[in-house]
């Protein structure tokens, strides 16, 4: 009986400690990762009530990263989402692309305390996507391929047998990287979690583009084969969700943006599409009825309408919601999660910079701004709370 009683205390406190952390959780936090060579860094950074941002604390991986990128220099990793939190954001999962691990952080308030430390399963782990306790891992080389893991209670990633899927083209390499021209651009699962989505760039290999629909069944492995629909472009790029569901995708050769209609099939249906005018429109963050794109050679960000019906609106005339400067290089970009602020990383700065979300116009004004690395060394991705 004592046992039992003393048990019983055990999983109170414990559980108390989970709803604590979950609790604690205040959307302020950023994370983004140094990709260093010499050891991948996490670094927390912590948004104020004027938007305003201040480095909280960086911690180490226990992997590697791959430094700046050999193809267009500000991308080192060639996708949206390698830096993700979990649905209740209790767990950072952070890829090294260059050793082949993903670790999985506890987070607790604005600190990060590294859980597991486990073998991707692939090789040149880009890309991650999360829904519940299932975990998908994107590798980005060769014949590109995507990963199944569970994560258990502790932080640990359990792989699931026989999920492996390969996406449908072949990447080419430069050097010890993936061509970005060439490789996946990114994973998610769908809103109703019956896709796992996957865009593939196909330039230097002068082939078309395609997104990827993989069936996900209830026990967290995939379809067989992939409902693929051949892109308008040949770098599909980062996609998100707009509030119904639908499926925006930037296109990075033609610097546009399209929207889709999930089909119960797979297929896809076009719905909207709208030319930026800026040049390398690569990464999406979407909240409500607007969307955002960060223009990599262009130095900008554009701002765009998302009407009920899939309908796409630039909001100025030129795609410039933002230029953030010469030299700027934005890459991912993330709304936070009370919807305020959009955040962007200037890779060529080695920057993380803040706007205010006009909620009426969805027009973009600077809050803050945080150098973290020296420009152009490799700093890449977002993930916010």
């Amino acid at each position: 009986m004592e046992i039992k009683k003393m048990r019983n205390k055990i999983l109170a406190v414990a559980g108390a400690c989970v709803l604590s952390a979950a609790a604690n959780a205040d959307g302020r936090n950023i994370y983004t990762i140094s990709n260093s060579p010499d050891g991948n860094v996490v670094a927390v950074v912590k948004r104020d009530d004027h938007g305003g941002l201040k480095l909280k604390g960086t911690y180490p991986t226990g992997g590697v990263g791959t430094g700046v990128g050999l193809v267009i220099p500000p991308d080192p990793l060639g996708t949206q989402n390698a830096l993700v939190l979990s649905d209740d954001q209790r767990w950072l999962f952070v890829p090294s692309a260059a050793s082949n691990q993903i670790s999985v952080f506890r987070v607790y308030e604005d600190t990060l305390v590294l859980a597991s430390v486990t073998p991707s399963g692939g090789d040149y782990p880009a890309g991650i996507a999360v829904r519940g306790n299932v975990v998908y891992v994107l590798h980005a080389t060769n014949k590109p391929s995507v990963t199944g893991f569970r994560l258990t209670g502790n932080g640990r990633l359990i792989p699931i047998p026989g999920s492996k899927r390969t996406l449908s083209t072949v990447t080419a390499s430069a050097g010890p990287q993936p061509d970005v021209l060439d490789s996946p651009g990114q994973i998610q699962f769908s809103p109703d979690g019956r896709w796992l989505v996957a865009t593939d760039k196909n330039v230097t290999l002068a082939q078309p583009g395609t997104i990827e629909l993989f069936a996900v069944g209830k026990d967290g492995r995939l379809g067989t084969a992939a409902v693929t629909t051949v892109s308008t472009d040949p770098a599909p790029f980062g996609f998100t969700f707009d509030a119904r569901g639908h499926l925006l995708v930037t296109e990075a050769i033609n610097g546009a943006l399209s929207n889709y209609q999930i089909n119960r099939d797979g297929t896809l249906t076009s719905l909207s599409r709208v030319v930026s005018g800026q040049q390398t429109v690569c990464w999406i963050d979407s909240r409500g009825r607007y969307a955002y794109t960060s223009n990599t050679l262009s130095d900008s960000l554009s701002a765009y309408r998302v009407d009920d019906n899939g309908t796409l609106t630039i909001l100025n005339p030129d795609g410039v919601a933002v230029a953030i400067g010469a030299g700027a290089l934005p890459i991912e970009v993330k709304i936070s999660g009370d919807g305020k602020y959009l955040y962007a990383v200037a890779a060529g700065l080695g920057t993380i910079e803040s706007y205010r979300i006009n909620s009426r116009t969805g027009g973009l004004t600077k809050a803050g701004e945080l150098h973290l690395y020296p420009g152009l060394s490799g700093m890449s991705s977002l993930a916010v709370e």
